[in-house]
């Protein structure tokens, strides 16, 4: 299929784009039940306020070119570009009104999500979101992955798991919706344990933030904001000499980028986003790593594996159960009724669907740390390459290792 690709703001529909390649012999039987149907794709296109977002739709294509290997070209698509709430909703209706598609795959940001979500609403088709948890799913809208909440949630577990139920934390986020909502996942847990919280706009105090974590002998930072702010606190803490066992930043991987030029030495430092590279023992990884490296002449991304990785769970668990060109209402039962076990999914997920909610209650969390200058994912479990999380070391200590050796910069994909 040729992308196409204009003006970030424009709608644009692409021709159907089912591709004829030879059957892999990698893909097995995995996919020989999927059923004939047009599938509508709504991601974002690359733009200067949406850098590599286009990397999704990458993604998702790179997987149904994949798919397609294993099926006899069961599935084709139509595609539409948005980069906001009102193009989400205009890219819907152009791909029902022109292709009478029941099922869209989408997502990219928040925004485009909740106009996918109140479009297909309106439509009475059905939405399976790859790169965001649904605010107000269950009927029309699923989701590959959690809610905001329930991501609060998994790392407040993560902490207790690691530094004990009694280990004291500072809370910081921004005042956006999804940090609140992850926020409050974190708070519903952790709760007295959390000694300091501060919510903030676009920047904090971070010397006096930093003198308030050193008196009150604070175990765990956990920080749900942007790469400024975090950095503005990492370094107003190695002035003050606030020492901690854990250091958590919750949010884009891209954060991992440029480390040893932004703060200095971050061995230690812990990064929990919702992707990462697929399992590369699945069968089908090494078939979809090919299939995207002919098409885009590069490795996929994290962000390519995410998306891919949702589009596995779905023709993989879920079409399989279906009739050729299905209904709204016999997708919709076949996502609810689906349970696939953790592990099963490209990024160390399982399936199950929180019917009330939308969200799928067994996704994955990626839980990556970099040790010795290289970060290596401590969970899912599947994914693993970690032996064991380590403590975050004094600010003395990793002053002296920066003596010694230099600042070592963590393995990262620029391209995030």
């Amino acid at each position: 299929m040729q992308k196409i690709i204009l003006l970030c703001f424009i709608l644009i529909v692409c021709s159907i784009g089912s591709i004829s390649l030879a059957q892999s012999d990698e893909c097995g039987a995995i996919m020989d039940d999927l059923p004939m149907m047009t599938v509508g794709l709504v991601y974002p296109s690359e733009s200067f306020l949406m850098p590599n977002r286009d990397e999704f739709y990458d993604g998702a294509v790179g997987m149904l070119q994949t798919v397609n290997q294993c099926s006899n070209n069961a599935v084709a698509w139509v595609s539409a570009f948005a980069e906001d709430y009102e193009g989400a909703v205009e890219a819907v209706q152009t791909l029902v009104a022109e292709h009478d598609v029941k099922l869209i795959i989408g997502g990219g940001s928040t925004a485009i999500s909740e106009g996918l979500a109140d479009a297909v609403r309106e439509a009475d088709i059905i939405l399976w979101e790859t790169t965001d948890g649904i605010r107000s799913g269950g009927v029309n809208a699923f989701s590959v992955t959690t809610s905001s909440f329930q991501r609060g949630i998994n790392v407040a577990e993560f902490v207790q798991s690691t530094y004990g139920e009694d280990a004291t934390v500072a809370l910081i986020y921004n005042e956006r919706e999804r940090a609140v909502g992850i926020a409050e996942g974190i708070q519903s847990l952790l709760g007295d344990t959390i000694l300091i919280e501060n919510v903030h706009d676009d920047e904090i105090s971070a010397r006096s933030l930093a003198l308030d974590i050193r008196r009150q002998n604070i175990d765990v930072v956990v920080l749900v904001t942007f790469q400024t702010v975090a950095d503005d606190l990492w370094r107003a803490m190695r002035d003050e000499d606030a020492n901690v066992v854990g250091w958590l930043n919750v949010g884009d991987p891209g954060y991992r980028f440029g480390l040893c030029r932004r703060i200095g030495e971050s061995d230690g430092l812990i990064t929990i986003h919702r992707f990462a590279m697929t399992n590369p023992d699945n069968p089908i990884f090494d078939t979809f790593a090919e299939t995207y490296q002919a098409e885009y002449g590069k490795f996929p991304s994290e962000r390519a594996h995410l998306t891919a990785s949702g589009v596995y769970m779905l023709m993989t668990y879920i079409l399989p159960q279906l009739s050729d060109n299905p209904s709204t209402d016999a997708l919709r039962n076949a996502i609810t009724n689906t349970s696939a076990e953790v592990g099963e999914g490209l990024m160390g997920e399982g399936l199950q669907v929180n019917q009330s909610s939308g969200a799928n209650d067994r996704a994955s969390l990626v839980i990556q740390q970099n040790q010795k200058g290289q970060f290596c994912t401590a969970v899912p479990s599947a994914l693993a390459t970690c032996t064991a999380v380590e403590n975050f070391s004094t600010w003395r200590n990793r002053a002296i290792l920066q003596d010694e050796q230099g600042c070592t910069e963590p393995w990262a994909n620029p391209d995030l």
